[in-house]
């Protein structure tokens, strides 16, 4: 039965197309997964997720997988930008869980809505340390029916370990503010710019953060940190050299080959960024970063009708990771004569900026800067 194709949301009615007997996050749901005592499979993600995609077309128009969900399950599919309250409470449930988090989320539930098992995305068959779709489903099943007291007992005390008791709110001091710069940059990545290991997101909070600690008090690490960030992102193939913007994380340490979407959210935050970090810095990279964002948000976000749309898609097809952004060398053999074409490959179309489905795609990053490539080339930098 068809319950998502009348859905204000675009992802749920693309959903409505595949083999799923969906609903919509719902009170209907629910009392229909406690009547006929079945647990419930949550799915969220969202219509810029690749992921989403990919598990959709390998999973959710599979005849097995449809008989298996639709004869012992009842299914949810949810849109996390639609109703992020909801697809965060399950986010952390699976985090705490142990199979850490992101799109799409797949979660099983009891009909009183208590998690009991969960992860991310699963292939359908084992792959890459991962454990099939319906296999997963078949095992669930088995616990659900052999085992329940303890699936009870377990959500219970789950749900308990998730409680914390609300503290109190304390002074902000100069102590304080110090402290958390020490626990920001034991993060840093001092090669690379940015926090932590791949995949890398931007978390343009911290980097404010360090401007602000910067600008204030002139504290020289947390400047370093914040520039040598900002640089390293706007360098690599995580900003979109073309069209402006920046993409939702980096899949490498080095900023070079992002996941495609670009979301609304993330690219307000890191223009904000890229606007104060010129006005304190004077960089020109920070200028043209934050017009070219500015510029992006306006041409490709902005809806003509008024307000602003939430992202834009990482694919046009599931197959084709990134084919929107990325580029083949012929495309600019086309039009571009030898000489320009080397000094191109050069500064922005490298190998390392190779696609992993399909190496002759590439991402565009700056690979060296003008002075190297007048060196190469022979020519003077511009």
């Amino acid at each position: 039965m068809d319950r998502l194709s009348h859905e204000k949301s675009a992802y749920l009615k693309h959903s409505a197309e595949q083999k799923i007997d969906w609903y919509p996050w719902s009170e209907e749901a629910f009392e229909k997964a406690r009547r006929e005592d079945k647990p419930v499979f949550l799915s969220s993600g969202a219509v810029w997720c690749h992921w989403c995609h990919v598990m959709a077309a390998e999973c959710f128009f599979d005849d097995e997988t449809a008989g298996l969900l639709n004869e012992n399950f009842v299914s949810i599919k949810l849109d996390r930008d639609e109703r992020p309250d909801v697809d965060r409470r399950y986010q952390m449930a699976v985090a705490a869980m142990g199979s850490g988090g992101g799109w799409p989320l797949s979660v099983f539930l009891t009909y009183d809505r208590k998690p009991f098992y969960g992860g991310t995305y699963f292939p359908p068959e084992d792959r890459h340390g991962k454990p099939g779709f319906r296999k997963v489903l078949r095992a669930v099943i088995d616990l659900y029916r052999t085992r329940r007291n303890e699936i009870d007992e377990y959500t219970e005390k789950f749900l308990q370990s998730l409680k914390t008791a609300p503290q109190a709110a304390g002074d902000i001091n100069e102590a304080l503010l110090d402290e958390e710069v020490k626990n920001i940059l034991s993060e840093f990545d001092m090669q690379n710019g940015g926090f932590g290991t791949a995949p890398k997101f931007p978390m343009p909070g911290a980097v404010e953060f360090l401007l602000n600690r910067f600008f204030f008090t002139r504290n020289e690490p947390a400047g370093y940190a914040a520039r040598k960030t900002l640089e390293a992102m706007a360098l690599g193939g995580f900003h979109d050299h073309i069209r402006g913007g920046f993409h939702r994380y980096s899949t490498d340490r080095a900023w070079i080959v992002p996941h495609f979407e670009k979301m609304a959210d993330d690219n307000a935050w890191l223009l904000r960024n890229y606007i104060n970090a010129y006005s304190i810095f004077g960089d020109a990279l920070f200028r043209e970063a934050a017009e070219g964002t500015a510029g992006f948000i306006l041409s490709v976000l902005a809806d003509p009708e008024g307000g602003f749309y939430a992202s834009q898609d990482a694919d046009v097809t599931p197959d084709d990771e990134g084919g929107y952004f990325t580029w083949r060398d012929e495309d600019f053999r086309r039009v571009l004569d030898e000489d320009e074409y080397r000094t191109l490959s050069l500064y922005l179309l490298n190998d390392a900026g190779a696609m992993g489905h399909d190496g002759s795609k590439k991402v565009l990053f700056v690979a060296m800067g003008p002075e190297e490539i007048a060196e190469k080339t022979g020519k003077g930098a511009a």
